[in-house]
C-alpha cells in the first residue's frame, strides 16, 4: 500500500523513531504525515512500551494540522496511508507493546474497532481501559 518513492525519511529501530510519508498525492493542500514511536517506558518482563502518534502538514506549513480539519470525504484514503504506516512498524520493529491513547474515552471503544479492521493484530493480545488500547505481543 505504501508507495516506497513517497516515503521521505524512516528511521525507526528498537528505540523508537519515526517515518515521514508525502500525501500530497491526496489532496492538493495537504504535504506530509509523520507517524513517530517513542519509548514509553519497559514492563515488568524489561519489555520496551512504546506509544505512537501522528501527525499532519498542510502545504507550506510547519505548524500541524489537526486530523479533525480535513475533509471528510479525504479522510478513507489517509486513514489507509495511516494503518499501513503502522503496520509497517509492527512488521519491521515487531514490538512487544505498544500503547494507544485516545482523547475522548467514549471513542476508545470505536477506533480500536477500526485498527482491528485494518491492522494485523494475530500476534497481538489487546487490553482496553477507558483512555487506551495496548497491544501485548504473544509470547513465542
Amino acid at each position: 500500500m505504501l508507495d516506497e518513492a513517497r516515503i521521505r525519511f524512516c528511521d525507526w529501530d528498537e528505540s523508537g523513531g519515526s517515518l515521514e510519508y508525502d500525501i500530497s498525492n491526496l489532496h492538493p493542500d495537504w504535504d506530509v504525515l509523520i507517524q513517530a514511536y517513542e519509548v514509553r517506558g519497559v514492563s515488568y518482563e524489561e519489555q520496551l512500551i512504546y506509544t505512537s502518534d501522528f501527525t499532519l502538514f498542510r502545504r507550506g506549513s510547519a505548524v500541524p494540522e489537526d486530523f479533525c480539519t480535513y475533509p471528510a470525504a479525504y479522510k478513507p484514503p489517509l486513514w489507509q496511508v495511516i494503518f499501513a504506516i503502522k503496520q509497517r512498524f509492527l512488521n519491521e520493529v515487531q514490538p512487544a507493546i505498544v500503547e494507544h491513547f485516545i482523547k475522548a474515552p467514549y471513542r476508545v471503544a470505536q477506533r480500536l474497532t477500526l485498527y482491528q479492521k485494518h491492522l494485523d493484530l494475530r500476534a497481538y493480545d489487546v487490553e482496553q481501559t477507558s483512555h487506551t488500547f495496548t497491544f501485548i505481543r504473544r509470547a513465542v
